[in-house]
């Protein structure tokens, strides 16, 4: 019988982060068995788990990873985004015509933060392997 592919929890990172007092934890490991590259990543606040993810794409990239093929991963920054494009829709529904020049800065606020963070929401072939 096969082994079960294991994964490297957040919550390990999460424990590296606190004993060693690091704010960003990137982990790519190398499972031969499996032939896979796993990558686990953690930040203790809202940035840098933007930063970490963000690295370990990077990371995994550069160490050959067809981030393509990957078949599962979990990644808060669609949540993150999908946040930020709710609350555009909402300003953009509300009917008080007379705030349109606050409606469209706070959009491009948003747009900004979405920028700086990296993040957007992914593309549908991207959603259906969430699932």
């Amino acid at each position: 019988m096969k082994k079960k592919y294991q994964t490297i929890p957040v919550e390990e990172a999460e424990k590296i982060s606190e004993k060693y007092k690091k704010d960003i934890i990137i982990i790519n490991s190398w499972d031969t068995e499996f032939g896979v590259l796993h990558t686990t990543t953690y930040g203790v606040n809202e940035v840098q788990k933007h930063q970490a993810a963000k690295g370990g794409e990077i990371a995994s990239k550069a160490l050959g990873a067809d981030l393509d093929l990957s078949n599962y991963y979990q990644d808060f920054r669609i949540e993150t985004a999908s946040y930020i494009e709710k609350i555009k829709n909402n300003i953009i529904l509300l009917e008080d015509n007379t705030c349109t020049n606050m409606k469209e800065t706070i959009i491009n606020d948003l747009n900004l933060i979405q920028k700086r963070l990296g993040i957007s929401l992914p593309d549908k072939k991207t959603c259906n392997k969430n699932k």
